[in-house]
């Protein structure tokens, strides 16, 4: 990962209340590592009042975690759903998915990617042109272009 592109946004400045299924919990005790090492931390919020500790979570009156601490990739807060996104993908993948990093990075690092991309109808100098298309002969495959439709 690229020095400055992930940091974490401080405990005091997004709390969140995060229940998990007991699924989502296993791969999160499973995986605690591998899910603090991307910069999420869930502490436990603990039963409410008359609520025991093993109760449902659904059936809870408060949530049984609290994400205290999120990845904050490109300016972009990944939250409590790309935790349960990348919660199931470790369930799923039994660990690292080949180290193809969670769902949310993904989306965010693809989003970044296209919204920096040349478009079409945009102005571009004779150097740029010629910039691009000695860069693009340095690859594999210089006559295979990604096209994606508007829309589609």
């Amino acid at each position: 990962m690229t020095a400055g592109l992930l940091s974490f946004l401080a405990p005091r400045q997004h709390l969140q209340p995060l229940d998990l299924s007991a699924p989502e919990q296993q791969a999160l005790k499973t995986h605690a590592a591998l899910v603090e090492r991307w910069g999420w931390r869930v502490t436990s919020a603990g039963p409410a009042l008359g609520e025991t500790a093993d109760a449902p979570v659904s059936t809870r009156a408060s949530p049984a975690a609290v994400l205290s601490c999120v990845p904050l990739l490109a300016g972009v807060a990944l939250g409590g759903l790309d935790l349960k996104l990348y919660l199931h993908q470790l369930a799923e993948c039994g660990g690292d998915a080949g180290g193809a990093g969670p769902p949310g990075v993904l989306r965010v690092l693809r989003s970044k990617a296209c919204r920096g991309a040349v478009m079409f109808n945009d102005a571009l100098s004779p150097q740029r042109c010629a910039e691009l298309v000695d860069r693009l002969s340095t690859t594999q495959l210089p006559f295979c272009c990604a096209v994606r439709l508007a829309g589609g």
